[in-house]
């Protein structure tokens, strides 16, 4: 190749590379991680439980007075049909009323002292006012109507509950059955819980459940549930708890006993089912309920974080919550939160305070 030639491939190749090194190559920039979300809405209500247990066939459920006292009225026999509500037997309400005849009288006399404490209180106030009264006389007078105010309370509850007392002197079926067993005899001295009939359900299924020790408080006999058999296409039915067992079984967990409102088409003995507790818990009014993916833990117990999305700047700001309790498979969470914020609910482990997101829409993924 001529030297000519040469001299001016080199020039032509070197401009070339020039050219190329000038030339800015800019990668596109990607747009905010979209982010899956929900709204939060409103308080947490009951919290819910769900317990595992197994369908029986109908089965004795023995039921009892919820005070003690001497039987005058078992108004069934042996055999006899019973409907809901149905009155079985009575207790003698003299003894209870007699305390409520006292509770009302103590109330009175709560009252009347209430009412000469006010007149005094105002009394003091009035000359306190004048110059008349030293302070020491006026504060005794403001103790004195505290301390009347206190006993009100105290007679008011007290009349309550004797009132409470006499109605329970009166023992109803809790559900249709029929009398298999009469357990006791009129003039027999019983005590709370001691069972008076047992009662047995006709062509109904029950399901036994055990119910652990942190939450057997809130279990009672005539207690509504919710019943779902998965067997049957989770069939959901009513049911109302017959038997709770005074004493813990294996691993301290209570034997209990749910009856079936209805039995669902195709139910048999030894199908598994689910059954719902729901209760007041610490959430109750106050927390809101969120999916386990919405939060992030950390490191203290019961403490964790969740990304509350800020429309203004199209980032997430981290918030610290705290779990309170449990409704269905959702936490119930506290914190500087509130009805109308947004809240990431998945991959918050790879978020960051400040991070600019963009809210997924369900109708374009990406």
């Amino acid at each position: 190749m001529p030297l000519v030639i040469r001299w001016a491939f080199v020039v032509l190749t070197a401009s070339l590379l020039t050219a190329c090194n000038d030339t800015k190559i800019e990668t596109p920039e990607l747009p905010p991680r979209a982010i899956k979300h929900m709204k939060i809405k409103t308080l947490a209500e009951n919290e819910t439980r769900q317990l595992a247990g197994i369908v029986r066939a109908g089965t004795n459920a023995n039921v009892a007075f919820e005070i003690g006292g001497s039987v005058v009225v078992m108004a069934k026999k042996i055999g006899q049909s019973v409907s809901k509500g149905e009155t079985l037997a009575k207790l003698d309400p003299k003894p209870i009323e007699l305390e409520l005849e006292q509770a009302e009288f103590s109330l009175r006399q709560a009252s009347a002292v209430l009412k000469d404490a006010q007149s005094k209180l105002s009394q003091q106030q009035q000359l306190r006012d004048k110059g008349f009264s030293t302070r020491t006389a006026l504060d005794t007078a403001k103790a004195n109507f505290g301390n009347a105010e206190g006993q009100v309370g105290i007679a008011t509850s007290q009349l309550s509950s004797r009132q409470r007392d006499l109605s329970k002197t009166t023992l109803k079926a809790p559900f249709d059955g029929r009398i298999s067993k009469r357990q006791v005899e009129v003039f027999e001295e019983v005590k709370a819980g001691e069972a008076i009939y047992t009662l047995q359900t006709q062509g109904e299924n029950e399901v036994e459940i055990s119910v652990p020790e942190q939450l057997i408080g809130v279990v009672r006999v005539g207690l509504e549930v919710t019943v779902k058999i998965p067997p049957l296409n989770n069939a959901i039915v009513k049911g109302l708890v017959t038997e709770v067992s005074p004493e813990a079984g294996d691993g301290n967990a209570y034997p209990v006993t749910v009856r079936l409102e209805t039995s669902p088409d195709g139910i048999r003995p030894g199908m598994s089912a689910e059954i719902e507790l729901a209760f007041k818990g610490e959430g109750t009014g106050k927390a809101f309920s969120v999916p386990v993916g919405a939060l992030k833990p950390d490191v203290a117990e019961r403490r964790a974080t969740i990304f509350v999305y800020d429309p203004t700047s199209s980032t997430v700001q981290q918030k610290a919550v705290q779990v309170v309790g449990i409704e269905g498979n959702n936490p119930e969470i506290i914190g500087d939160i509130k009805p109308g914020d947004i809240i990431a609910t998945a991959g918050v482990g790879q978020m960051y305070d400040g991070m600019e997101v963009r809210l997924l829409d369900p109708a374009k993924p990406f």
